[in-house]
């Protein structure tokens, strides 16, 4: 197995259309939404639009970041193929891919004076050969700007990427397949999902079998929206939001003074956002001795993680000040809400289903000596605040308005100011992925993954990181 890490570092600056992202930031909806299992269910008259229904509190934050080139997911897959793989053959599977995953088949509408899901008009398909010797790192930043048309679709693409890896055995071909995605309508475990298919597809594609469109999966609804407004109460809403508010954008940075002090923002003079990605890749043997030792400290690998990069950013800090003897790291971490659902209901549910926990964790110097126990205290303190607490769930309903954030950065990017924020990086992590890919042996078999999460005017910081076997 692999730990495979990508380290977002977010960068400023932009032009966009003020008056559509006012608009998107502070019309607020609060709407609950119906459960359905295919997009091909709703009746429609002639010349209208097939209506799903509306988009809840996550996807209408994920649509409106769009709106400044945010919150865009990209996946690089390094395949190996026993037979030639042209552009053909990949349209050919992409066309397939549209009927297997319902929600690929969706784009975004006004109905009812609300934003809805819709099918889209045509079955059009995104697809292209990109033949270049430019390392992926620079062709993913690169294929970052791809621009979504949210209304008119796609909101996914492929690209084969040749020319990057030489053949180095006469009975296989290496390649790279991109896919891209806007982040309202598919999160990781929806993405993983499709790099598995599709290279499946592929598969079955070139040993002539009888390819059947047969839906995989199903668009589910924001369940966990739902279960949030039943127990929802305004006050707590309020005092949360007033909280985060102030310590994220009143403040201007005064959570995470302690790490900006000593080394500020940069700022970014063109005329968009950007997101630089850093690829990093823990070997086979390192990533089996850390599982263990995960394993035997009772601790999960995002609790470890987030301890290494707590202790990194602090030895960073005390290079600068060796005085500061203890100080907090305001961290987030990315969590798939199907875990609140029913459980007949999240296998194979597709769609963007995750939300943000916002943990603080006090850090001592001592803790840099006794690193596993500190490690189990942010295991203790995430699994409480998840399990227990519920507070992401709690708080689901504010999810939309993360888009002041980002609009009060661009406003700042526009002064040529830095940008203001509560929590020092961002975790998202997909664990052990091994189970959602099912290529092994086969003609066409993936070798390594990479993904990324474009996300200027947000986080300092953004890991991202999964395991697969290699």
């Amino acid at each position: 197995m692999k730990i495979l890490i990508g380290e977002v570092v977010w960068i400023q600056s932009a032009e966009a259309c003020l008056s559509d992202i006012c608009v998107d930031v502070f019309y607020v909806f609060y709407c609950r939404v119906e459960d359905i299992s295919k997009s091909s269910s709703k009746a429609r008259t002639e010349n209208e639009p097939c209506w799903i229904r509306p988009l809840g509190y996550t996807e209408k934050f994920m649509t409106s970041a769009s709106k400044i080139g945010n919150m865009k997911t990209l996946y690089a897959v390094w395949i190996e193929s026993k037979r030639h793989l042209n552009i053909n053959d990949v349209k050919h599977v992409s066309k397939m891919m549209y009927g297997k995953m319902p929600h690929l088949q969706l784009s975004v509408g006004k109905h009812k004076k609300d934003l809805w899901w819709k099918v889209m008009s045509s079955d059009v398909q995104d697809v292209e050969e990109i033949s270049t010797d430019e390392d992926v790192q620079s062709l993913f930043e690169s294929l970052s700007k791809h621009s979504y048309d949210i209304e008119k679709g796609p909101l996914w693409f492929v690209r084969l990427v040749t020319g990057t890896e030489k053949t180095n055995a006469s009975d296989s071909h290496k390649y790279i397949l991109v896919f891209g995605f806007h982040h309202n309508f598919s999160d990781g475990t929806s993405n993983m999902i499709f790099c598995n298919n599709f290279v499946l597809a592929l598969n079955d594609y070139f040993l002539n079998k009888e390819l059947l469109i047969k839906e995989e999966g199903y668009f589910a609804s924001p369940i966990h929206d739902e279960i949030a407004n039943k127990d929802r109460s305004e006050l707590e809403l309020a005092k949360y939001f007033s909280k985060r508010f102030c310590s994220g954008l009143l403040s201007f940075n005064k959570a995470i003074k302690n790490f900006l002090t000593y080394y500020p923002l940069p700022y970014h003079d063109k005329s968009c956002g950007q997101t630089n990605v850093l690829f990093a890749e823990l070997d086979e043997t390192s990533t089996e001795k850390l599982l263990r030792r995960c394993h035997m400290e009772k601790v999960t690998l995002n609790s470890a993680f987030t301890a290494v990069a707590n202790i990194a950013l602090y030895k960073m800090i005390l290079l600068k000040d060796k005085n500061i003897l203890e100080t907090t790291f305001h961290t987030q971490h990315a969590v798939n809400m199907r875990r609140y659902w029913p459980k007949d209901k999240q296998n194979l549910a597709l769609g963007c289903h995750i939300s943000m926990a916002n943990i603080s964790i006090p850090t001592q110097l001592k803790d840099m000596e006794n690193f596993w126990e500190y490690a189990r205290r942010i295991h203790e303190t995430i699994r409480h605040d998840l399990i227990v607490k519920k507070t992401v769930l709690k708080v689901q309903p504010l999810s939309e308005k993360l888009c002041l954030v980002i609009f009060a950065n661009y406003l700042l990017a526009q002064l040529k100011w830095p940008s203001t924020n509560d929590s020092h990086y961002c975790v998202t992590n997909m664990g052990d992925i091994s189970s959602l890919i099912e290529t092994e042996n086969q003609i066409v078999n993936i070798t390594k993954i990479h993904r990324s999460v474009v996300c200027h005017y947000m986080q300092v910081l953004k890991y991202l990181f999964l395991i697969i076997k290699s």
